[in-house]
């Protein structure tokens, strides 16, 4: 149990692991009794949560915005390139924020859905919606490039987030 709970509180936020290891250490001092096993019980509860929660939304958050931009860029509007390139910058301006340093994976993960989806319609031979398309396999794997703005709307996000959490403001122009 002790290395069960190591390894869920290295996944717990550093910002908050203090707080549960005192909470966790309270737990083990108490007198055993009810009172002792609700202790427990509701440290352990708490343990779980701050280790995986933030983990899971986030994973949640990343499904629904690949979900978002898959279903724009199916559309057959003449518009459908332009939502799509928006959507990516916001999600990935997002979800930059909400991961801070690891904001180049959600760059990667959220500018490469594009060119993913077509790669799979091609090999599985899913008919692409009425719009203009780059045709062929070369031709398709040059949707990567979308990579570029999200990495950069993930940085972008990223910076905002640590300028809002050090309390200062950015420069005016």
């Amino acid at each position: 149990m002790s290395r069960l709970r190591d390894a869920l509180l290295d996944l717990v936020p550093p910002n908050r692991r203090d707080w549960t290891r005192a909470a966790l250490a309270e737990g083990d001092a108490l007198p055993g009794g009810p009172e002792r096993t609700a202790w427990v019980r509701s440290t352990t509860w708490f343990l779980l949560k701050e280790a995986l929660m933030r983990r899971v939304l986030l994973l949640a958050a990343t499904a629904g915005a690949v979900a978002m931009i898959v279903t724009l860029d199916r559309s057959p509007s003449d518009d459908a390139g332009q939502v799509t390139l928006g959507a990516i910058l916001l999600a990935s301006g997002v979800l930059g924020a909400a991961v801070g340093r690891r904001a180049w994976a959600v760059g990667i993960v959220i500018g490469s859905v594009v060119a993913t989806t077509h790669i799979v319609s091609l090999a599985l031979l899913i008919p692409e919606p009425g719009v203009q398309l780059p045709s062929g396999w070369a031709s398709t794997t040059s949707l990567f490039v979308l990579v570029i703005p999200a990495l950069v709307a993930a940085y972008a996000g990223a910076r905002i987030r640590s300028l809002l959490a050090s309390g200062k403001a950015p420069p005016s122009p």
